[in-house]
Order: structure tokens, then sequence, then C-alpha cells
């Protein structure tokens, strides 16, 4: 029987999930950016604000880092807005899939669902 930590180290995202994971966080950050515009704030203030560094707020913005849950608390309150108004905007984007048609039943950003490489599910 594996450690948990080696069922932790096998967990991997199917490529589809993985593909909307990057949607979610690309978007999460084209949230954070029109929040802090309609602030008018600079990242540089933001980032003071909420006790981080301001390339941090930067690569945030930009879809490079997967935040947690606490950073994300701790921008919305920089922001003076609630976790519920933070997360608004996400159900816009990403714009290019709202054209596209709905996929079908168990297809991409369905489920974030965890395969650990033995084959079952």
């Amino acid at each position: 029987m594996k450690s948990p930590s080696a069922q932790v180290d096998q967990l991997q995202l199917r490529p589809p999930a993985m593909s909307c994971l990057k949607s979610a966080i690309g978007g999460f950050g084209t949230a954070l950016k029109q929040w802090r515009a309609k602030a008018g704030i600079s990242q540089e203030e933001l980032a003071f604000r909420a006790g981080l560094h301001r390339t941090y707020v930067s690569s945030v913005e930009r879809g490079a880092r997967n935040v947690s849950l606490q950073t994300i608390a701790r921008l919305a309150r920089a922001l003076n807005i609630s976790l519920a108004e933070m997360f608004e905007p996400l159900g816009q984007f990403p714009k290019s899939l709202q054209d596209q048609p709905q996929p079908r039943q168990g297809a991409e950003c369905q489920d974030l669902e965890r395969h650990d490489g033995s084959g079952e599910e």
C-alpha cells in the first residue's frame, strides 16, 4: 500500500481538467485586474493593502499563479469587496468559450476529477 504522501504526489489532473483550470486561473486574474482598475489603484497599492509583493499581484493578474483562497480573501478585503463579488466576473470568462457549443456530459470542464495513474477511477 502506498503512503498518503506518495498517493498525493501521484495525483494528476486529466488534460481537459487542466485546460479548464488554466481558464479559471486566467479568468480570475482578469477579474482581479478589473476590480483593481475600478478601485482606481495600482498593482503596487493593491499589493501593499493586501500584504503581498507587487510582482505577485502582477503574476496573478496575468494568470500565472494559482492563488489560494486565503490570498483571494486578502485581495478582496484590500479592494473592499466581498468574496462573492470577487468571483462574480468569472461567470463571464473566458469569452472565447461563451460562443462555443456546450460540452457533452463528462466533457471538458464538467468536473475537475483527479486520476491517480492506477487506471481506476
